[in-house]
């Protein structure tokens, strides 16, 4: 697990060690907390890259593959067998897919079930759609893990909040993820730049 990092400050590492190949994010647990699976020497080249950072920290977790990785193809190969031979049906109640962050449908239920073993659980993301729906959360089984990271997406999440379209009506939350910025939009001037009296008005009452 990498702890203070994004994920994508993660994969540029990872790119920059030229390991892309090797080492992959398979958990998207928080905006700075994810696991990293792949080759043994991979992983420890990652860490040694990182022990002069601040406020970053690598903690081994004890498992047994790099689940969530292309490493485990032959393992969804044998899946997929496995679910073409069974009948299967849309579930009565939201399952919500670790590959898209959302409820499986009667459409993707197949593909999204055998691709899931490969693919990274977007488990922020998963929150943070069941956060929308205000639900509450119980953790079932040993341990209070999920509950721990449920506790820090709760917090972002409300935080973004604080800078929703309510206040800013130019930008959105994908966009503020993505770029890893609290503010949807950036102000500037060029030589041909548009800039109107409503912006001018926003912009003063906001400074």
């Amino acid at each position: 697990a990498i702890i203070g990092m994004t994920t994508k400050a993660i994969q540029n590492k990872i790119e920059a060690l030229k390991i892309e190949n090797q080492l992959f994010i398979s958990n998207m647990n928080s905006l700075k907390q994810s696991v990293i699976s792949g080759a043994e020497d991979a992983v420890e080249l990652f860490e040694k890259s990182i022990e002069s950072e601040t406020n970053v920290k690598s903690i081994r977790l004890d498992v047994g593959a790099a689940f969530h990785t292309p490493y485990m193809r032959q393992a969804e190969i044998k899946f997929t067998e496995h679910l073409s031979s069974l009948q299967l049906q849309t579930p009565h109640s939201n399952i919500i897919a670790n590959k898209t962050a959302l409820p499986y449908t009667s459409e993707n239920f197949f593909k999204n079930l055998k691709t899931q073993i490969t693919s990274p659980v977007l488990l922020s993301e998963s929150f943070n759609y069941l956060l929308e729906k205000n639900l509450e959360f119980v953790e079932i089984g040993p341990g209070r893990t999920m509950t721990g990271i449920l506790a820090k997406c709760q917090e972002e999440y409300h935080s973004k909040l604080l800078i929703d379209s309510k206040k800013y009506a130019y930008g959105s939350a994908t966009f503020l993820r993505d770029y890893e910025t609290d503010y949807p939009c950036a102000i500037g001037t060029t030589k041909k730049g548009i800039f109107s009296k409503e912006m001018a008005e926003i912009l003063d009452k906001e400074n």
